[in-house]
């Protein structure tokens, strides 16, 4: 059973300048796996609203204890003038029918949405370090 411990808190420019934008080599520092919120903080031109800022929080569960606190803290870390997107990857259901990626409802559009969680994913390495780390 995994210890509940922390969650790890990092921005997207993190992984991307202290570990290559592999979330994997964050993780390989951790003899247990935490839990990781990443956040990215972006300006978006958005056809017909103009210039927006978005808060983009995926969170990266690998025990299923904290799959709320992350959300409530990505919630409390979200600047007043951006708005919220949120995504959840439960790693450790990896494998499994259940596995997926889950974003939060909003009342944007599912493109921006797709498109910015996506650009998180990709840049963090994140499926890569879920593969990897479901091997250990």
């Amino acid at each position: 059973m995994t210890k509940d411990t922390a969650p790890f808190i990092i921005t997207l420019d993190e992984v991307m300048a202290n570990y290559d934008g592999k979330l994997s080599a964050l993780l390989a520092g951790h003899a247990e796996l935490p839990n990781i919120l990443i956040t990215w903080q972006v300006d978006v031109e958005v056809k017909n609203s103009g210039r927006q800022a978005f808060f983009v929080a995926v969170s990266v569960c690998f025990n299923s204890q904290q799959d709320d606190e992350l959300r409530d803290i990505a919630s409390q870390l979200c600047p007043d003038n951006n708005t919220p997107i949120f995504a959840f990857v439960p790693a450790y259901s990896y494998g499994s029918k259940d596995f997926g990626i889950f974003i939060a409802e909003s009342q944007l559009g599912e493109i921006l949405v797709n498109g910015l969680v996506n650009e998180v994913i990709e840049q963090a390495g994140i499926e890569q370090a879920v593969v990897r780390a479901s091997k250990r």
